[in-house]
């Protein structure tokens, strides 16, 4: 046993050791950059996000995308129908950006594009896909609403059907469409473009919409469920109806902002995800680079003081010395190497007066008793029948199988239970089991015209 306790307290020093080598490795290296994203993002689930939009579409189609970079595309855009959406990008598309998505793009056999943008950001987008569509960049005021204008938008599929869309806009944009053969699809009450569409001349269906709010969480978790079906009608359509699409929705055109750069700005705190923002707070405030330098300083200056105090400091370093001798007395005995006493194994064996005493519990029983009583009816059932107790054929040897069965069962259970551990059976106490059980064996061997009753025969073996 002392040498048990050794190990044990050379283990927790180890631990404790390992501990302290990996706090001051985890503070070296910093807390992890967990990025806060604005604006329409689809990384960010705040008000004015595009998570709740990616997430909808992902309870329709199985082949849904963000992407945080636009070389992500090349290995996403194949073959088959792809539709590649942006919804009002905060970082402009660079000529080499936009020749990005236009060339996987041509590796689709059909191949879409959704625009959602408020503002002119999209345009180089536009032009480098041939589309004679821009953004004015325009706002639309109406005379009684101001920014927030209503628009018809339609959604015409084939011949046969026609959906028009009532939609409240927040803050749209006009759309260019001079000398255009793109097809507008969207007005608003004031008349102005607010949507259209075309066909490219490398192939591809370019849908425009002069505002991105549609498509905001905000929106999408209004109770006004027009927004969720336009959305959804208009990816449908734009995927040609094809389950097999691949949706790529765009994440690269937003800045994600650490947390010290988005308490600086107060909008972050009121359209970011408050959620993102606790997660970000509390990673910052549990790594060990925050609090185990200041932590380290403090037991620094503290000793310091100390020191200062001759007296008290000898009285407290005697008083931690003592402690840990105390401690190592007790923990790591150590004793003479000598010759170990001989060992004997002795058995004894119950004979009915013994028994009589186990049912009346004067003799508290143990897990091990139960052992030693499986393995006489064990073995009194292999030398009469030639199979183990709980061999399924040993049922069809003894009648009155019924009970027969309920008793094997239940040995067989208690006996596994005892030797390997689980839940099952629930025993509250083996000393009260086992009396009981031997109450059932003494039944059970009777069949077999045996007992354990009395002086003569198999008797209940205790090793104690």
């Amino acid at each position: 046993m002392n040498k048990l306790k050794t190990v044990a307290a050379v283990a927790i020093s180890t631990i404790l050791a390992l501990l302290a080598i990996g706090l001051i490795a985890v503070a070296e290296k910093g807390p992890s950059q967990i990025q806060i994203f604005v604006g329409a993002s689809p990384f960010n689930t705040g008000l004015i996000g595009t998570f709740k939009f990616v997430e909808m579409l992902r309870t329709r189609y199985s082949m849904v995308y963000v992407i945080s970079s636009l070389s992500e595309l090349r290995k996403i855009f194949t073959s088959g129908t792809c539709l590649f959406i942006a919804v009002s990008p905060e970082v402009g598309y660079s000529k080499s950006d936009a020749e990005t998505v236009g060339d996987a793009l041509s590796k689709c056999k059909y191949a879409s594009i959704l625009v959602a943008d408020e503002s002119t950001t999209s345009n180089a987008l536009l032009e480098t896909l041939e589309t004679s569509i821009r953004v004015n960049g325009k706002i639309i005021i109406d005379a009684v609403n101001g920014p927030y204008i209503y628009a018809y938008i339609s959604i015409q599929p084939n011949a046969s059907t026609h959906k028009v869309y009532y939609l409240q806009l927040d803050i749209a944009s006009q759309l260019k469409l001079e000398f255009s053969k793109a097809k507008p699809v969207g007005y608003a009450d004031t008349g102005d473009v607010v949507a259209a569409e075309e066909l490219s001349p490398l192939g591809v269906h370019v849908f425009v919409l002069g505002d991105g709010s549609i498509f905001l969480n905000q929106v999408l978790e209004s109770n006004k469920t027009v927004y969720k079906d336009f959305a959804i009608d208009l990816v449908n359509y734009l995927c040609r109806y094809d389950g097999g699409c691949k949706i790529v929705v765009d994440g690269s055109r937003y800045p994600g902002y650490s947390l010290d750069k988005a308490l600086e700005n107060k909008n972050m705190l009121v359209y970011a995800d408050p959620i993102a923002f606790a997660a970000a707070f509390a990673t910052r405030l549990l790594h060990p680079s925050t609090w185990l330098l200041p932590a380290i300083e403090f037991l620094n200056s503290f000793f310091k003081n100390i020191a200062s105090m001759y007296n008290l400091f000898i009285a407290i370093l005697a008083a931690l010395s003592g402690s840990i001798y105390i401690f190592l007395e007790h923990r790591m005995v150590i004793v003479d190497d000598r010759r170990l006493d001989e060992q004997r194994e002795v058995e004894v064996f119950a004979t009915g007066d013994v028994r009589e005493a186990i049912l009346k519990g004067k003799i508290k029983l143990g897990k091990q008793d139960f052992l030693n009583l499986f393995t006489i009816v064990n073995t009194v059932t292999q030398l009469v029948y030639g199979v183990e107790l709980c061999n399924p054929r040993l049922f069809e040897l003894i009648p009155s199988r019924e009970y027969v069965k309920r008793y094997v069962n239940r040995m067989c259970k208690l006996r596994k239970k005892a030797s390997e551990g689980g839940f099952l059976p629930i025993v509250f106490s083996w000393s009260r089991t086992t009396a009981k059980m031997v109450r059932e064996s003494e039944e059970f061997l009777s069949l077999l015209g045996q007992s354990i009753a009395g002086e003569k025969g198999f008797e209940y073996l205790l090793m104690r």
